[in-house]
């Protein structure tokens, strides 16, 4: 007899979230087993395995880390150079992209609790920089198929992707 552990039976969705009803949870299960939807899921994953630059924020957007960022020192606002003239908000919403990838891209050590990249990302990330630079600069007009992203990552803008929808999808 000794410690024969007793199996405890498995517990279904609705026994751990009461908000969710057998019928809702029956509906999901349909919903989410069609055709269509195991192939979007194949795809999701296979688009994962390809992700090449991870952020390392947790949960956080980069609206909810950017103080942290910049009361650590982190926010390279001193790698863009400023300009002389206003810049419009498409570049100074570029900068705050470009800025804010950059930021994403660094990781916590955890011997020294500093901020570091992997070496892999830093060529990256730092040719973003540089090409968000030229932009400020007025030495680069970013476009759809050529603006600092596209030219760090080396890759070019897919014509095929949709960047907007039309309706409520």
């Amino acid at each position: 007899m000794g410690n024969a552990r007793k199996e405890e039976p498995e517990k279904k969705p609705w026994d751990v979230y009461p908000q969710i009803t057998v019928k809702d949870w029956e509906k999901f299960v349909a919903k989410s087993t069609t055709t269509t939807a195991l192939e979007k899921s194949q795809q999701a994953t296979s688009n994962t395995e390809k992700k090449m630059y991870n952020h390392h924020m947790g949960c956080k957007t980069f609206a909810e880390s950017r103080p942290k960022w910049i009361k650590e020192g982190l926010y390279p606002a001193s790698k863009i150079p400023s300009s002389d003239k206003p810049l419009d908000s498409t570049v100074t919403s570029l900068v705050s992209r470009a800025n804010d990838w950059w930021c994403a891209m660094h990781g916590i050590d955890k011997n020294t609790g500093k901020y570091i990249m992997h070496s892999d990302k830093r060529p990256v990330a730092d040719a973003l920089l540089e090409h968000t630079s030229e932009v400020v600069e007025g030495k680069l007009t970013p476009s759809i198929e050529n603006d600092p992203f596209t030219l760090a990552l080396g890759k070019p803008y897919h014509p095929g992707e949709s960047l907007v929808r039309e309706g409520n999808n």
